[in-house]
């Protein structure tokens, strides 16, 4: 399956306003993405948002290296605060695409 034809593998960090609102409805609805997993600290919103309309195939889990080395996660949205950005757990995906 040629890179067009296929979905990337996606993941968030944090599932505040900005993930809840903007970033999974657009994630959900495209085509080429498959939102396979997010990453909340102690929280549960996300888990309570796929329940309550039927996503319950996204996998939720607790640590950035569940997220992050995961394979099939090709793609992370960064939605936490700004002093939490510097994720370099995931730092592998980035070279990943060079």
């Amino acid at each position: 399956m040629s890179f067009q034809e296929r979905k990337l593998g996606v993941g968030i960090v944090s599932f505040g306003l900005s993930g809840r609102m903007f970033h999974v409805p657009y994630i959900l609805t495209h085509p080429k993405f498959d939102l396979l997993k997010v990453y909340e600290r102690e929280r549960s919103d996300s888990q309570k948002f796929c329940k309550r309309y039927g996503f319950e195939s996204i996998e939720i889990v607790r640590t950035l290296n569940d997220l992050c080395n995961d394979p099939a996660i090709e793609l992370v949205v960064i939605c936490s605060p700004i002093e939490y950005k510097g994720h370099e757990t995931c730092a592998h995906l980035i070279q990943k695409t060079q």
